[in-house]
């Protein structure tokens, strides 16, 4: 009887002596993808093509036939890439220039890539009222700088990606900031996340 005791009690001291090994988690890490350009386009001159750069500026008054937009492109996003988020971050001393009672933004995702001479005509060959030509509404954002991070939607990864921000009300309304990518205080802008 002894003995079995003692059996007993060494496969217990055993089994409460074995644990699994534990299993590390690595934490997943994101690919960042910045801008490659920003560009105006205006609806009072719907055939001029706006030099690309890092200025974010939409804006509408209250008279029609004003309205400015901009065109975010991403290029370079490898092939098989997923995820693609599109988010906004600035860093807490950083400020935007926002007026007017209508700030809030309507962003489309374009189903045609941005070139250097692309117009306000290519995406509202109508005018202003309306969709832009081959987009979808993708989402809906107001920027508040000073530490805003903000995700605005997902999308399935393309190579080159295309948004167009413009108030989404009919109200006056500005809003205006220079991208400042990421630097050693943090990114200032709008960026792609994927691969997370």
């Amino acid at each position: 009887m002894h003995l079995t005791s003692l059996f007993a009690l060494t496969a217990l001291t055993a089994l409460a002596s074995s644990s699994p090994t534990p299993v590390q988690h690595t934490a997943r890490s994101c690919t960042i993808k910045l801008p490659s350009t920003y560009q105006q386009i205006e609806e009072a001159t719907p055939a001029v093509a706006y030099p690309q750069g890092r200025q974010f500026l939409v804006s509408r008054t209250a008279s029609p036939g004003n309205d400015v937009d901009t065109l975010v492109h991403f290029t370079g996003i490898p092939t098989g890439s997923y995820g693609c988020q599109l988010a906004v971050s600035f860093f807490p001393a950083f400020t935007i220039s926002s007026t007017g009672a209508s700030t809030q933004m309507n962003v489309y995702k374009l189903g045609n890539d941005i070139s250097v001479d692309s117009t306000y005509a290519d995406y509202f060959p109508s005018g202003g009222s309306g969709s832009p030509v081959n987009s979808t509404l993708f989402g809906t954002i107001t920027l508040e700088g000073m530490g805003q991070k903000a995700v605005i939607n997902s999308a399935v990864c393309t190579p080159d990606m295309s948004f167009l921000f413009e108030i989404a009300n009919q109200g006056a309304g500005n809003v205006s900031f220079f991208d400042q990518g990421d630097n050693l205080t943090g990114i200032a802008g709008f960026y792609l996340n994927y691969d997370c």
